[in-house]
């Protein structure tokens, strides 16, 4: 049947039951796979444009981080602002006392830092071994970094939006019977 689709004598064949009933199925079938293909490619391009957004607006995935510095381990016994007030807590202001604390405070300097994805306030005592640890904050505005998220989400986004669009515009050619 298929070399009779294009035949000069298709309009007298189609008068034959059986060979109309098969034009029918034919043309129900390419009427199918036509809007299946469209209706892809429009599923495609939403899609496309729907991740694109999610990636340029970059609310998906964090991108902003709080530094926290700390000077070094408080110890149980003493204030937990003792790396900045140590001056104002010595009883003798002498000078002697005061080079002796300045050393000593240098000496225990051992600087950390975390980099946090949630803010903890402008500052936060965390607990250690060997006694405690006061971190503040370094900066008020946050650190920005881009998250490889959203930028495979853009390009992926734009892809599924070409690969839609190209679907669209080639539809005729895809399915067009020979």
């Amino acid at each position: 049947m298929e070399p009779l689709k294009h035949s000069v004598d298709k309009a007298r064949l189609i008068n034959v039951p059986d060979i109309e009933a098969w034009y029918k199925q034919q043309s129900n079938k390419q009427f199918i796979k036509q809007r299946s293909l469209v209706y892809i490619a429009i599923l495609l391009s939403a899609l496309g444009c729907a991740m694109f957004y999610l990636g340029h607006q970059e609310k998906l995935f964090n991108t902003k981080f709080y530094e926290y510095k700390s000077y070094g381990v408080v110890k149980d016994n003493e204030p937990v602002g003792i790396f900045h007030d140590w001056r104002t807590l010595l009883v003798e202001q002498s000078r002697e006392k005061i080079d002796a604390k300045r050393r000593e405070m240098i000496s225990r300097h051992d600087f950390k830092f975390i980099i946090s994805a949630d803010y903890k306030g402008i500052s936060f005592v965390e607990p250690g071994e060997q006694g405690r640890r006061l971190y503040s904050l370094t900066s008020k505005t946050p650190i920005i970094k881009t998250h490889k998220g959203h930028v495979w989400l853009e390009f992926i986004g734009i892809l599924l939006f070409v690969v839609g669009a190209g679907l669209i515009t080639f539809e005729s050619k895809l399915t067009r019977q020979h």
